[in-house]
């Protein structure tokens, strides 16, 4: 597999679990280490921007729009 090939087929699993990460690093562990709460307007407004993209990726997936399509 060369390099084109595997970054059609990775970028968005890649995607998805940075996504995830940076959910638990800037709603979990970051708070936890500051030991303050976290500003749940914000917070809300990252869940929802997380859900969408995950959204987007998984009616991409169901509508055909797959990465291993030419």
């Amino acid at each position: 597999m060369n390099v084109r090939e595997a970054i059609r087929v990775w970028w968005r699993p890649l995607t998805c679990v940075g996504i995830a990460a940076s959910v638990a690093v800037n709603g979990v562990l970051i708070p936890l280490l500051k030991q303050e709460p976290v500003e749940l307007m914000g917070w809300a407004a990252v869940i929802t921007a997380c859900a969408t993209a995950f959204g987007v990726r998984e009616w991409g997936k169901i509508k055909g729009a797959d990465s291993n399509d030419s």
